[in-house]
């Protein structure tokens, strides 16, 4: 019983690992939508603007696209609508389109969901104060000027912070002009250039083509007295960066000193940074970006700014590799299984190392969430298992895990299809006898789904493994029917326990059958003494059986009965037995005949020898006898030894 699951479990996961290797599930035509989404999209609420989120779903027939908002049926709108092709169109948008989105795509035999879309509206604020104020500084000397009371600006990929002169002309970066990513505007070195210049910070949206500014900062710059002078090097701005996984990011250091310094850059491991593929530089090697973010790249950078004449500092920089929850390998795939069993569906993932665990995921099926769990209902939960049970065709449908962490939330979706099994319609016979020149076939047919197309596959098993079949074994074209065709020359090599696979991309069954030999014999038989010596014939059948369990992977099926090949015994076991007891008893007899032979002739001879002593021995005056004397009394006298009397 142990090895029939082994061989159920090897063959369900070669089916699996087939389903998800090439996509066999495209055979059923069940939509897929393909476009892949942000979490959160920004809109501008304009009069006369407009936002289009385009669905591309696969599928046979080809599906058709709808919209939902906020987990409701979408209704056109002037506001909103949805084009022919799928395409959802967002006109004149304001606060009433805010809100979660999501594509849905279906045809007849199923339906797709996309992940939940947020929709939200681009803004930029204005600074809450308007003073002005004014700073002076040393020439040579560094000096920063922070951008306080920084308005709101959404989306913040679209924001920028920009300093501009009292011109009103965008200050231009240079080597000793830098601005941090906190909108702090550093002159590294000051130069009598700058003296009683205004400087205004101000934030522009891209999305929204807007910009606003605040009040300016006049800077004063004191001349320094004598000869030029050099300041050493200083780190005068690090911050530690949180970047989400696949993304990019920006670290920066920034060094003062007259003259500047020169800028190096160490890795995580302490290697030196060079430009590549993944990293580049900007702004003097102030700024380091990473292009794709990796779990590899967590960790301190080391910055260093170093003048020719040896002087130096040194910073570091903290990056926090961040993101959405990461789904485990094999988690949600999708599933074909025959009505009556169970579908699994895991949802395990994980956060990222140093962050909060996710959470349990919530489930849906066909977009809507799962709420009603129980060990007797549909669906049975045990944390990040979701459990269908006890399948029907009407079951066939999409779902979709959501889980979600302190960063944000991960979607994934898997098609659950139920099919009918397959179905034996004409089993295997437990017993195929066959006989020399007499062929003889046997035959098996099933059904099952009428999306499915089944294969057949014969084999013979040989030592422990199912090889092909031998010679005089021929299968149909169908792959349906096995025609045994044996003589005398190969019947046994036909003995032996037969199988048939039947199967498709999601289902198989095993039958298996005992092919038996049947063979006549001649035995000839001797008459005893008594009777006529005659030869009689006798048709002998001689059949070799060894039981087995059979086994159907997706089901347990008709239980037969196997063979082990071999060829017939001359003797039964009985007529041995039978013919080693007589041996024993004629060589017993014999030896107890021999032993009593020896003792009678042993016998015998003593008895001679003691006459013969007698009669030689006698006086001559006792071989005659005399008138009236007793021989008898005289032979007894001598032989005890005693003399006669004188006469």
């Amino acid at each position: 019983m142990m090895l029939c699951l082994l061989v159920f479990f090897f063959f369900q996961l070669q089916y699996t690992s087939s389903m998800e290797g090439t996509n066999k599930t495209a055979v059923f035509g069940l939509p897929s939508i393909v476009t892949r989404y942000k979490d959160t999209y920004y809109v501008r609420p304009y009069n006369g603007s407009s936002f289009n989120l385009t669905c591309e779903a696969t599928g046979n027939p080809t599906p058709m696209i709808t919209w939902i908002k906020n987990e409701h049926p979408f209704l056109d709108s002037k506001k909103a609508n949805v084009t022919s092709s799928g395409t959802l169109v967002l006109t004149n948008p304001d606060s009433s389109t805010k809100g979660t989105y999501q594509c849905k795509a279906t045809n007849r035999n199923g339906a797709s969901f996309s992940r939940q879309i947020t929709i939200a509206i681009a803004v930029l604020g204005a600074f809450q104060t308007l003073r002005r104020k004014t700073v002076s500084e040393d020439q040579y000397q560094h000096i920063a000027l922070p951008c306080t009371d920084r308005p709101t600006c959404l989306p913040s990929s679209e924001c920028t912070l920009i300093w501009t002169n009292g011109k009103g002309d965008v200050i231009p970066t240079e080597r000793r002009i830098f601005v941090d990513s906190e909108g702090t505007l550093h002159f590294l070195y000051l130069t009598l250039s700058e003296d009683q210049k205004n400087f205004t910070c101000g934030v522009r949206n891209g999305l929204l083509y807007l910009h606003t500014h605040g009040q300016p900062t006049r800077l004063s710059v004191r001349s320094h007295p004598g000869s030029q002078r050099s300041y050493p090097p200083a780190l005068v701005f690090n911050k530690s960066v949180t970047g989400k996984i696949a993304e990019s990011s920006r670290l920066q250091c920034v060094f003062s000193g007259y003259p500047l310094p020169d800028i190096d850059w160490l890795d995580v491991n302490g290697d030196s940074i060079e430009e590549s593929d993944v990293y580049s530089f900007q702004d003097n090697k102030q700024t380091l970006i990473i292009s794709y973010l990796t779990n590899k790249h967590e960790g301190f950078y080391t910055c260093q700014g170093q003048q020719q004449t040896g002087a130096h500092d040194v910073g570091k920089v903290y990056l926090n590799i961040t993101g959405p929850p990461i789904f485990e390998t094999g988690a949600m795939m999708d599933q074909v299984l025959t009505s009556g069993l169970d579908a699994r569906f895991n949802c395990l993932s994980r956060s990222l190392p140093n962050e909060i665990n996710p959470e349990l995921p919530v489930w849906y099926q066909n977009g809507q969430e799962i709420e009603v769990y129980g060990p007797d209902e549909k669906f049975y939960t045990n944390g990040t298992t979701l459990i269908v049970q006890s399948l029907d065709k009407n079951d066939t449908s999409s779902i979709q895990c959501m889980v979600q962490n302190s960063v944000g939330r991960s979607f994934r979706e898997a098609k659950l299809i139920v099919i009918d099994p397959i179905t034996v319609i004409e089993d295997l016979p437990n017993i195929v006898e066959i006989s020399p020149n007499a062929p003889v076939s046997a035959f098996v047919a099933a059904i099952t789904d009428t999306r499915m197309s089944l294969k057949y596959q014969w084999s013979v098993l040989d030592n422990g493994n199912w090889t092909s079949l031998p010679p005089g074994v021929v299968v149909s074209d169908d792959q349906q029917e096995v025609t045994f065709s044996p003589d005398q020359s190969n019947i046994y090599d036909m003995v032996g326990v037969y199988r048939v696979v039947i199967q498709h991309h999601f289902d198989l069954i095993i039958l298996k059958t005992n092919v038996i030999a049947s063979v006549p014999t001649t035995t000839s038989t001797t008459a005893t003494p008594e009777t006529k010596t005659s030869t009689t014939e006798e048709l002998t059948t001689t059949t070799i059986a060894t039981d087995f369990i059979t086994m159907n992977e997706s089901s347990v099926y008709n239980s037969t009965v196997g063979i082990t090949p071999g060829k017939p015994p001359s003797h039964s076991q009985e007529e041995k037995a039978s013919s080693f007891g007589a041996t024993v008893a004629i060589l017993v007899i014999g030896i107890v005949t021999i032993i009593v032979l020896i003792t009678i002739v042993a016998v015998i001879y003593h008895r001679r020898r003691i006459r013969g002593k007698l009669v030689l021995n006698k006086p001559a005056k006792y071989q005659k006898k005399t008138g009236g004397e007793k021989v008898g009394e005289n032979l007894d006298l001598k032989t005890k030894g005693l003399s006669s009397p004188s006469s």
